[in-house]
């Protein structure tokens, strides 16, 4: 059977008709065919940790690289909320890469390469905290990503004070950290 081209013609029209009303049943109500995609929700920013009392929930105030004007490299500070009436941690790392960071404490904690320092606040108390300092555990960094600025660490440990009382923080975690770019010389 030979079919020619004035038979075809209204075959022809008649599929083109059919895929226009297709088309336009994806449309939204303002006639726009293409998708809305809704934009992605701002990270969390949330540092959490179980001292020997309390489960603390708080956010991060500072999460930055710095670098010392030395050959020691890069390194990275995060901070939570001081100024909540929770307890809070200020915890510094010296590396970006991730993996575990173990705490040290004294004298060279500054330069030592692969290791991380920090200290524990005590909640206020009449504008005062107490102070421990790390003395064991780590800051494991999962994953840092610096070009979209978001961090995903752990930690846990324990620290002193310096009266020599003794305190211990477990489920450290940092979640969706906002680092701010760049690099703060020091």
């Amino acid at each position: 059977m030979k079919v020619s081209f004035s038979n075809g013609l209204p075959l022809l029209l008649l599929l083109l008709a059919c895929n226009s009303q297709e088309a336009g049943s994806n449309k939204d109500k303002s006639g726009d065919s293409t998708a809305t995609i809704a934009p992605a929700p701002p990270p969390a920013n949330k540092i959490t940790f179980h001292d020997d009392t309390a489960q603390v929930e708080t956010t991060a105030w500072n999460i930055n690289l710095f670098g010392k004007n030395n050959e020691n490299g890069i390194a990275l500070n995060i901070t939570s909320e001081q100024d909540n009436g929770r307890a809070s941690v200020n915890l510094n790392v010296n590396g970006i890469a991730p993996g575990t960071y173990p705490f040290t404490a004294g004298q060279g904690a500054l330069q030592a390469m692969g290791k991380a320092y920090g200290e524990y606040m005590t909640p206020p108390v009449n504008g005062k905290q107490e102070h421990y300092f790390f003395q064991t555990g780590a800051v494991t960094i999962q994953s840092i990503d610096t070009a979209s600025g978001i961090l995903q660490a752990k930690f846990e440990g324990e620290a002193k004070s310096d009266k020599g009382k003794t305190i211990r923080i477990t489920n450290g975690v940092v979640k969706e950290g906002i680092v701010k770019h760049g690099v703060t010389r020091f």
